[in-house]
């Protein structure tokens, strides 16, 4: 079971979008996994965090979903070079 919890928003997020990804548990998630759904996805931005986003164009909605992964990605690789630095 998913427990979402809003820290940040902008918008109204459709009820049904956020039942649609109940079904799909964050632990089990890799960070930068995404699930789609037309329009909207779910990913899996930090070991504990999980951003749903909804837009009205799926065709921007999948564009995003690649950015954002892009960026997670990135900031990974930086923390871990971090923490290879501190050693």
């Amino acid at each position: 079971m998913l427990t979402i919890k809003f820290g940040a928003r902008k918008g109204e997020i459709p009820a049904e979008f956020l039942e649609y990804y109940r079904g799909f548990p964050l632990r089990n998630m890799h960070v930068g996994d995404t699930v789609h759904n037309s329009s909207s996805f779910l990913m899996k931005a930090t070991d504990k965090v999980g951003v749903v986003i909804v837009m009205q164009d799926p065709h921007i909605s999948r564009l995003a979903s690649i950015n954002l992964r892009g960026r997670i990605n990135v900031l990974s690789e930086f923390c871990i070079i971090n923490k290879i630095c501190k050693r």
